[in-house]
């Protein structure tokens, strides 16, 4: 693959967690179907886990996360921090990814690239939750 065809793929990703970060927006304040979204992020990296290593782990944080903001609870969690969270659930759970999933163990690699990125991003407060 060349440098192009890969700098393309980032760009993929970029729009496509752009547009999840948008869509979060509205969890954020309708939070109806947050606990939907988060059953439906952890079944599927359930099926991966074997192949998402300490990714799953920050992913059942991050659906523990979005199932207590949508209970009224994690209060002490930054709205943007939540914000982060919720839209890497979307991209995870999104049908459009940038690597299909249903090509094995490369199916996956955006989803945590981007479970990596919001978790290195969210650290703080991951930490703070997990206590």
């Amino acid at each position: 693959m060349e440098a192009k065809a890969i700098y393309e793929k980032i760009d993929e990703v970029k729009a496509a967690l752009d547009e999840s970060m948008h869509k979060a927006d509205r969890f954020l304040e309708d939070k109806s179907d947050l606990e939907v979204i988060a059953k439906e992020a952890y079944d599927k990296g359930l099926r991966a886990r074997k192949v998402m290593s300490s990714a799953w782990n920050y992913l059942q944080q991050f659906c523990s996360i979005a199932k207590d903001y949508a209970a009224g609870k994690a209060t002490d969690i930054p709205k943007g921090d939540v914000k982060l969270i919720i839209a890497g659930l979307l991209y995870f759970i999104s049908a459009a990814d940038v690597v299909p999933d249903f090509i094995p163990l490369f199916g996956l690699v955006d989803d945590l690239f981007v479970i990596g990125l919001i978790a290195a991003n969210t650290k703080e407060s991951l930490e703070r939750y997990g206590k």
